[in-house]
């Protein structure tokens, strides 16, 4: 918008500003997915390798590769049992090790994901609407 009038009277009413809020929740609420799922990564990754981001992002053994595609094979399919994995592993249909390329390529995109969140949670602040969610949060959780 080009006129700063049309923009202060957008700015008061109440259905932008209602809409403006329930936007700022769907994306808190992908924030807070993301950081989730960044920590999940993290935390199997250091439980796989025994190595930080930073080390993993250098690059892995072939056994440390090994490791952490079976472990994410295990997260990512949890119907199947460490048998039923190590059949289709054989049988071709699942992969028996990530590349180094694809470890590096997973572990970029989760570090993204991170910093989307972490920028989604910044413009709410900004916005003063992420203290406005919390309080109503709060309420909703104490009756």
């Amino acid at each position: 918008m080009t006129d700063p009038a049309r923009n202060d009277a957008l700015d008061s009413d109440q259905w932008y500003q209602a809409v403006t809020t329930g936007l700022d929740a769907a994306s808190l609420l992908g924030a807070g997915s993301a950081a989730l799922s960044t920590i999940r990564f993290v935390s199997m990754l250091k439980k796989a390798t025994g190595k930080n981001t930073h080390q993993v992002l250098k690059g892995l053994s072939r056994q440390e590769r090994v490791k952490l595609t079976r472990e994410l094979l295990s997260i990512n399919h949890p119907e199947l049992t460490r048998k039923m994995i190590k059949l289709k592993q054989m049988a071709g249909e699942m992969p028996k090790r990530y590349t180094s390329a694809e470890v590096r390529r997973g572990t970029i995109m989760q570090m993204l994901d991170a910093l989307g969140a972490v920028s989604g949670i910044t413009g709410s602040m900004r916005s003063g609407n992420i203290r406005t969610i919390a309080v109503g949060l709060y309420e909703e959780t104490s009756e």
